[in-house]
């Protein structure tokens, strides 16, 4: 301010306030533009453990259910599921890659399928128990 009695403020002191909310400006769009970005890789996560997790379910419930007796070799029977799993899940984004039996005692008591979510390379594994499993397997 003068010191004189005219209102008002001078040039500097006008410069020197548009500058300062220039950059207060420029700072919270760096932030804006920042916080953009990771949104959208929290959103990518979001959607691929989405996947992950309906991927699991519908596996589970097309393995856990079957049940094979204990008189019968459960080995070839188990590796006739691995096949239909591999040729028949129609899971959107999911690619099915592997899926074997997993064996104990000489029986099969469950399927461990391994799959990736596209189009990431990442694989993971669903290990589902059949429900004739038996008491003698560890869960």
């Amino acid at each position: 301010m003068n010191d004189d009695n005219t209102a008002g403020f001078t040039f500097i002191e006008t410069l020197f306030s548009v500058t300062l909310i220039l950059l207060l400006c420029a700072a919270a769009a760096g932030a804006f533009v920042s916080s953009a970005k990771g949104n959208e890789s929290a959103f990518t996560t979001l959607r691929e453990t989405y996947t992950l997790l309906d991927c699991d379910r519908k596996l589970r419930e097309r393995i856990e259910p079957t049940v094979l007796p204990y008189w019968q070799n459960s080995i070839p029977a188990a590796y006739l599921i691995c096949d239909s799993i591999i040729d028949d899940s129609h899971i959107p984004g999911v690619e099915i890659l592997n899926a074997v039996p997993l064996i104990k005692n000489r029986a099969a008591h469950g399927i461990s399928v391994t799959y990736r979510i596209l189009p990431a390379s990442k694989q993971y594994t669903c290990n589902a128990l059949f429900a004739s499993a038996g008491d003698a397997v560890d869960r």
